[in-house]
């Protein structure tokens, strides 16, 4: 029995010395540190000129194929036995999404696909800065995006933070999880039976770096004019087309380049006659035709004192377009500022809009829909294929207040704020109601002539002259503004 136990401590001494021999001979002092293989997956550090190194075991002759731009593989070839591959980073990912970028192992009639996957820069990416809520308060949800979890504070006691949830997907390796996350903070919100107020969330990573951002809830309240700052001069222009109309595209790129040359500052509002295609026509349409005198496609009509007729030029267009509201601006600023809140609900638009007035006078105001988005075939003049499945924003969908042309009349007061409330239901044509906005402007009556005549705009007199307008897209707050 004493003679077995010695045989047996023997021979358990003898294996662990092979054991630790192969240990050696695999992973030696002077051998780099390896990196684990996950699942098919390398992952490599976010720093340019590191390597990592893997070891594999192969039963015959392989080699690899590679083309990734900002790593590189090497050996590329090699015999059966155990392969040390080292995967050197050649650039720094600066996006806060990983990368990820295969490499094949090729052995006999056997392609392996290896994952290299580099982390991005730890931070957030908040697409949208601001998030709003109606003044009855109630719970709100705040998406942010990042590669880091946060911690949430507030110091305004009407804005309670309840939970933060993190959602991530699947990499393309089809085994690893992405850091990078879609998460929602919940979160209550009082209601609001005063002014219009806001507070800021202060996000702070859990990571070393301590990574912060900002996102501003704002809540619909009473708005709060500034009397002593200009009030900011937008322009509205209606432009007569239709889908038929080969020269009506060259005028709509000239206001939208005109829009972005001069931004914040011109709102189109497109109107098609009566028997354009795909949905488009607007029913009133004749009835700004015979108060404008419209003659012909495409016109356009500034503030409802300013006519551009057809010309086929866009830059011309967007250059008048652009003279046209700078000239309003400059020689005709506005008393009235217009802000609101306007929120989509089982079909039908609630719109709370504010009115502001420097001195008191009478106004009207017009309330109109809008759609964008709207694809349909439009003619188009070259000929070209141009026109194919072309884009339609800015379309006139319905009238809210019940007058088209004139609107609802009311009485500005010296310093003083009108509260109006709609509700109406969605029409039948809209296509795509996350495509509607709301666009509200201020008349009064009067005429103007202006200096910027030369060459084909004309001034007219058609007894009302736009003072001020807004855009308010559904689910966003706009307040008061100004010109800088």
């Amino acid at each position: 029995m004493i003679f077995n136990n010695r045989v047996f401590f023997c021979l358990f001494s003898i294996v662990l010395a092979v054991a630790s021999l192969s240990s050696c001979d695999k992973q030696g002092p002077d051998d780099p540190d390896f990196t684990e293989v996950i699942g098919n997956s390398i992952f490599v550090p976010n720093s340019a000129g590191e390597t990592v190194t893997v070891r594999m075991e192969f039963d015959e002759d392989w080699y690899i194929e590679n083309d990734s731009p900002w790593y590189t593989v090497r050996p590329m070839r090699g015999s059966a036995g155990t392969a040390q591959i080292t995967v050197s980073v050649l650039t720094e990912n600066n996006d806060l999404k990983e990368r990820l970028l295969g490499f094949h192992i090729i052995t006999g009639d056997i392609d392996n696909v290896y994952y290299v996957i580099q982390d991005g820069v730890p931070g957030f990416n908040i697409t949208e800065s601001d998030a709003e809520c109606v003044r009855e308060g109630g719970n709100l949800v705040v998406t942010v995006e990042g590669n880091v979890k946060y911690d949430v504070s507030c110091e305004e006691d009407w804005l309670t933070v309840n939970s933060v949830q993190y959602d991530s997907t699947l990499l393309a390796d089809g085994y690893s999880y992405s850091k990078y996350m879609v998460s929602k903070i919940n979160l209550s919100v009082e209601a609001n039976d005063s002014d219009f107020r806001k507070a800021d969330l202060m996000l702070t990573s859990n990571s070393e770096d301590s990574t912060t951002a900002i996102v501003t809830v704002e809540q619909m309240g009473d708005l709060v004019a500034d009397y002593d700052r200009q009030f900011i001069r937008r322009s509205i222009v209606m432009r007569m087309t239709a889908t038929w109309c080969g020269f009506c595209p060259f005028m709509n790129y000239g206001l939208e380049s005109a829009s972005e040359q001069y931004p914040d500052h011109i709102i189109p509002i497109n109107i098609h006659e009566s028997t354009s295609e795909g949905g488009l026509a607007f029913p009133g349409y004749y009835d700004f035709s015979s108060f404008f005198g419209v003659e012909s496609l495409p016109e356009g009509y500034t503030n409802y004192y300013a006519y551009l007729p057809n010309i086929s030029s866009t830059a011309l267009a967007a250059e008048y377009f652009e003279n046209l509201a700078r000239e309003a601006t400059g020689n005709l600023p506005s008393n009235t500022v217009i802000g609101g809140y306007a929120v989509l609900e089982d079909d039908a638009i609630s719109a709370d809009i504010y009115v502001a007035s420097k001195d008191a006078g009478e106004y009207a105001l017009c309330v109109y829909l809008l759609e964008d988005g709207i694809i349909h075939d439009q003619a188009y003049q070259s000929g070209s294929d141009e026109g194919k499945d072309y884009v339609h924003n800015n379309v006139l969908r319905a009238s809210i207040t019940d007058n088209l042309l004139y609107g609802e009349a009311f009485s500005a007061q010296s310093n003083g704020t009108q509260k109006f409330h709609f509700d109406f239901s969605v029409p039948y044509n809209v296509e795509n109601q996350d495509n509607l906005h709301v666009v509200a402007f201020t008349l009064r009556e009067g005429t103007y002539s202006g200096s910027t005549a030369i060459g084909f705009v004309e001034y007219k007199d058609y007894g009302y002259i736009v003072d001020n307008a807004v855009n308010l897209h559904l689910g966003q707050i706009e307040n008061y503004a100004y010109e800088e």
